[in-house]
C-alpha cells in the first residue's frame, strides 16, 4: 500500500476513499481474518470521533511500551483490565493509541450530535481520476472524472438527497428516507436499485441507466414529466425538446467508465466514435470513408493512445490531434 491502513480506513470512513486505495483495502482485508476484525474495531473509533488520520504513522509499539508504564494508575488499569478482556492484544495496542484521541474529540462529538447535521454538506470531485465514496447510508458511489456530488453528513431519517454535477454510478441500499439524486435540470427518485446518472451541464441533456431494480425519472419544470424506469431502461430528459424518453440499453459500453473496460463486437466507427468520445471526454471526428468500417477489440483500463493505435493499424488508418480534437483518417471499407 502507498498509504498506511489508518489512512485508507479514514478515507473510507469519510467516503472519500479513491478507487485504487478502495482496491488495496478489500486486498488487505483478504489476507486475514484479523485485518477484518481491526478494521471494524477502527470503525467504532471513528463513528465516535469522526477522526481516524495522523500526520505521521503512529508507532504502535513505542505507544504500547509506554501504555504499559502507566497501565497502574487507577483510571488507565480499569481501561487495562476491561479491555484485555476483548483477548486481542493488538486491538488493545490499538487503543493505547487511540484513547486519548477519543477522550479529546467525544467532548465536541456530544457537543455537536444535537445541532442540524444535515447543515454539514460535504462535496467530492473526481478531477482527473474516478473515485468511489461510501455514503452515511451505506450506499456506495462511482464518481466518473470531471464529476462531483455533495452530500448531508448525515442523512435524515425523511430523506436521503444527492446532489450531482457530471456522471456517477449509484448502488443504493435500503433506508428509512427516499433517497433522490438532483441534477441541474432533472431529479432521480430510488426506489431501490443500482443505476448510473450522466448531467454534464455542456452535453445539454441528463441520461439514466438503470442496472438494477428501478427508478422514478423527473424533469423539475413546471410540466414535471416523470418516466418510470426499470432494470435495462435508459431515459434521458433533452433540454432542446423538454422531453424524457426511454428506451432498452443497447450497449454495455455506456457503462464502460466504472469498470474500465470497453468491448467492440464488429462495430460500426459511427458508434465507436461516440462511445470513445463519451468515455475519454475528447472531442473526436471521423471521416465520413470510415465511419462504415467495423471494428472488434476488447480493453481493460483503456488508454486513448493505446485504442487508437489498435484501430489505426487494423484498419489501415492514422489519427492526428488539432487543437485537442481527435482525428481519423483512411481510405475506408468495403460495404
Amino acid at each position: 500500500m502507498d498509504k498506511d491502513i489508518y489512512h485508507i480506513a479514514s478515507d473510507y470512513f469519510s467516503g472519500r476513499i479513491s478507487e485504487r486505495d478502495f482496491d488495496a483495502l478489500q486486498e488487505w482485508l483478504a489476507q486475514s481474518p484479523e485485518h477484518k476484525l481491526l478494521l471494524e474495531e477502527l470503525e467504532k473509533v471513528w463513528k465516535l470521533t469522526g477522526k481516524l488520520s495522523f500526520d505521521m504513522s503512529p508507532d504502535v509499539d513505542m505507544e504500547w511500551e509506554r501504555f504499559v508504564q502507566d497501565r497502574d494508575n487507577p483510571v488507565s488499569n480499569e481501561l487495562f483490565k476491561s479491555s484485555r478482556q476483548i483477548g486481542f492484544t493488538w486491538y488493545l495496542r490499538i487503543a493505547a493509541v487511540l484513547i486519548p484521541v477519543a477522550l479529546i474529540l467525544s467532548i465536541g462529538y456530544f457537543f455537536l450530535k444535537n445541532k442540524n447535521i444535515q447543515a454539514n454538506q460535504i462535496a467530492i470531485h473526481a478531477g482527473n481520476e474516478k473515485k468511489i465514496c461510501i455514503l452515511s447510508d451505506g450506499t456506495q458511489v462511482w464518481i466518473n472524472r470531471q464529476s462531483s456530488i455533495t452530500y448531508p453528513s448525515k442523512f435524515s431519517d425523511s430523506e436521503r438527497v444527492v446532489q450531482l454535477e457530471g456522471e456517477a454510478y449509484f448502488d443504493v441500499v435500503k433506508g428509512k428516507g427516499t433517497f433522490k439524486i438532483i441534477t441541474g435540470k432533472t431529479a432521480v427518485v430510488v426506489l431501490g436499485t443500482a443505476f448510473n446518472v450522466r448531467a454534464y451541464q455542456q452535453e445539454k441533456f441528463t441520461e439514466v441507466i438503470v442496472s438494477r431494480g428501478k427508478v422514478l425519472f423527473e424533469e423539475k419544470s413546471l410540466h414535471q414529466q416523470k418516466t418510470l424506469l426499470l432494470a435495462g431502461d435508459q431515459g434521458t430528459f433533452d433540454e432542446a425538446s423538454k422531453k424524457i424518453t426511454k428506451k432498452i440499453v443497447g450497449d454495455s459500453n455506456l457503462l464502460g467508465w466504472k469498470d474500465d473496460k470497453l468491448s467492440f463486437h464488429n462495430a460500426p466507427l459511427n458508434e465507436i466514435q461516440f462511445i470513445l468520445k463519451r468515455y475519454f471526454n475528447v472531442p473526436m471526428q471521423f471521416s465520413p470513408s470510415m465511419l462504415q468500417c467495423r471494428f472488434t477489440g476488447d480493453f481493460h483500463k483503456p488508454a486513448l493512445d493505446e485504442v487508437l493505435k489498435v484501430m489505426t493499424v487494423t484498419l489501415g488508418a492514422s489519427y492526428s490531434i488539432k487543437n485537442d480534437t481527435i482525428f481519423l483518417n483512411g481510405k475506408g471499407c468495403e460495404k
